[in-house]
């Protein structure tokens, strides 16, 4: 709108951007706080990059079903935000791994390389790898383009699980 005003489109920094989910119009949106704000902090780096190693192996074994199984609270999450089934997002995960990511399959990395970055004051963990790489990243295609899967974990019911 201030474009359209003629206004300079900039926005100042810090933007404070609120989401709200419409999956209950009958009642409160839902309410992540309990994974963002009220979950105990979590700090083992080394569990972080072991975890990391376990992701590789399901992808570099083309494991559509063992990764789909670790993205069950993500699953859930979406579940509850956007008034679809589990089983739906579930079925599209593991579509979209066994048919578009996993068979173009990934650029392998070393644990050494592994960098959990915090988030949410250590109660989210985004695994990352040096260069700004997503954990799991096909190599570049000729014409440069590439995929990308983003992981975020946290512990969930004992184990770190991805989550976002």
């Amino acid at each position: 709108q201030r474009e359209a005003e003629g206004e300079d489109p900039d926005f100042d920094v810090p933007n404070v951007f609120f989401l709200l989910f419409d999956a209950n119009p009958e009642g409160p949106p839902p309410d992540f706080s309990d994974e963002l704000r009220d979950a105990e902090a979590f700090a083992d780096l080394e569990a972080l990059k072991d975890y990391a190693i376990r992701l590789r192996d399901l992808a570099l074994a083309q494991d559509a079903d063992g990764l789909v199984a670790e993205l069950e609270p993500k699953i859930r999450a979406y579940a509850r935000a956007y008034a679809e089934t589990e089983d739906f997002f579930r079925d599209d995960l593991r579509a979209g791994l066994a048919t578009v990511f996993l068979p173009a399959g990934i650029e392998p990395f070393e644990r050494d390389e592994v960098e959990p970055v915090s988030c949410c004051g250590d109660r989210i963990w985004w695994l990352r790898r040096p260069g700004g790489k997503a954990l799991l990243q096909t190599a570049p295609a000729e014409d440069g383009s590439f995929k990308r899967f983003e992981i975020l974990v946290a512990p969930r019911d004992g184990a770190l699980k991805i989550v976002r």
